[in-house]
């Protein structure tokens, strides 16, 4: 098992390194890349994002080894149930109505479902309604209502 994983390791370090030698031909595109990379790359995000600094690589947790370190490569949710979209905070895609969508799609369907919710509520007084049925179930009201 180490040595397939160690092989998948080093086919993608090749992978990697020949990709940059290719974008570090010459002088003036590998100063462009320098510049893309001390632009994009926060070492302390990509520490945590990777988790380098756990102590524990591989723990166990009821009964199962979970892995510690790099969780935003892993892609292993197991729902409980259909509507079941809980997930990793990195993990790039949520499982939702038996299907895998990407994080990206799933959390702008999540934000634009709320702004039309939220909407409908403010459009039709909504929010009115429900604080007046609630007070109207109050013990002590006010006197001077009908």
């Amino acid at each position: 098992l180490r040595q397939h994983y160690s092989r998948i390791l080093n086919h993608a370090s090749r992978t990697k390194e020949a990709q940059i030698e290719q974008l570090t031909a010459n002088a003036e595109q590998e100063q462009i890349y320098k510049n893309a990379h001390d632009r994009y790359v926060n070492g302390a995000v990509s520490d945590a994002v990777r988790n380098l600094n756990s102590s524990d690589r591989i723990v166990e947790y009821d009964g199962q080894l979970v892995q510690k370190v790099f969780p935003i490569y892993m892609d292993e949710h197991r729902p409980s149930h259909i509507f079941d979209f809980s997930a990793n905070l990195y993990q790039p895609t949520k499982h939702f109505l038996g299907a895998h969508i990407d994080t990206l799609y799933f959390n702008l369907a999540v934000i634009w479902s709320m702004t039309i919710v939220l909407f409908i509520t403010l459009y039709f007084d909504l929010l009115k309604k429900l604080v007046t049925l609630l007070e109207g179930n109050r013990k002590y009201r006010r006197k001077d209502r009908h």
